[in-house]
């Protein structure tokens, strides 16, 4: 300002520096917010294919109608582990397989507030709703073990998660690098 106090002229230098540099900070900032919002909506896109075909197997694949509902926890999963083979294959590895990739995404979507309760509560809901579904359409069968099964899934894929991270922050960190 040309006619201005020389005090008032270094202060409006000074506005002006702190308004470039609040530009500088806040692209970087919009970088990076848009980077986890990309993150973000991969996940999302992630988690509905899962989702979609997740209940599609349950609720429309493999149809049950004779058999009878069990609500005893464990009844099957020690079955299925006495008789190994297939049935221990499909049931037991097959739910827990099912549950996984909600435990791996679950962060993406989640962010810093997924945690272990959260991707049990979800597991455990998601997996309920599935199982009160299979009840009342009377294609598939209700099973509580299901539902142990698959949230202790999620929770694997969970602490894979969780583990794959540690690695990866540790190996970018150069730890791994002899000297």
């Amino acid at each position: 300002m040309p006619g201005a106090a020389p005090g008032l002229r270094d202060s409006s230098r000074h506005a002006e520096a702190k308004a470039v540099s609040f530009a500088v900070q806040s692209d970087r900032l919009s970088f990076a917010t848009g980077g986890i919002a990309l993150r973000r909506t991969g996940a999302a896109i992630l988690m509905a294919v899962y989702l979609s075909v997740f209940f599609g197997l349950t609720l429309g694949a493999f149809y049950q109608p004779s058999a009878s509902p069990n609500f005893e926890p464990f009844r099957m999963i020690r079955h299925d582990l006495t008789v190994g083979g297939w049935e221990f294959v499909i049931n037991v590895l097959g739910n827990l397989a099912a549950g996984f990739p909600m435990g791996v995404l679950l962060p993406g979507l989640l962010g810093r507030r997924c945690s272990w309760g959260w991707v049990a509560g979800l597991g455990l809901a998601v997996s309920l709703l599935i199982e009160m579904l299979q009840g009342f359409s009377g294609r598939r069968v209700a099973d509580v073990d299901d539902l142990i099964l698959n949230t202790s899934g999620a929770l694997l894929g969970y602490a894979v998660q969780q583990a794959a991270g540690r690695v990866q922050a540790w190996w970018s960190r150069g730890v791994h690098q002899v000297p």
